[in-house]
């Protein structure tokens, strides 16, 4: 078994496994209280060229405002930040004079 932090804390190892499942599976991880009782959110991955984690996009809050019926929502808009700033990574490694230009404000080739 694994530490339990809080009472929705996954513990046990086919339960781990079952949402890992379902994380790849819709692209975006969730946390309802597993760490800090208080917080829920969602996370998506940046993927590099070889579909690779190199980072990661996190919305966070109360869970009385981050509620189990936004989170998939959310984990749209984490997702397609995450993609975004991947395809906008993978475009500046091609070409460093940076083709694709960052929001305003940001540096030359991007934010990163």
């Amino acid at each position: 078994t694994l530490v339990a932090h809080t009472a929705t804390t996954i513990t046990d190892r086919e339960q781990l496994l079952t949402e890992l499942a379902a994380v790849r599976e819709r692209g975006y991880s969730t946390c309802r209280g597993e760490l800090e009782t208080h917080l829920h959110g969602v996370s998506a991955p940046i993927l590099n060229g070889d579909a690779r984690p190199v980072g990661v996009v996190s919305i966070w809050g109360p869970g009385n405002r981050v509620t189990e019926d936004r989170l998939p929502a959310l984990g749209l808009l984490a997702t397609d930040a995450a993609r975004e700033i991947a395809e906008r990574q993978r475009a500046r490694s091609v070409n460093p004079a940076g083709a694709t230009p960052g929001p305003p404000g940001s540096r030359p080739g991007g934010p990163w």
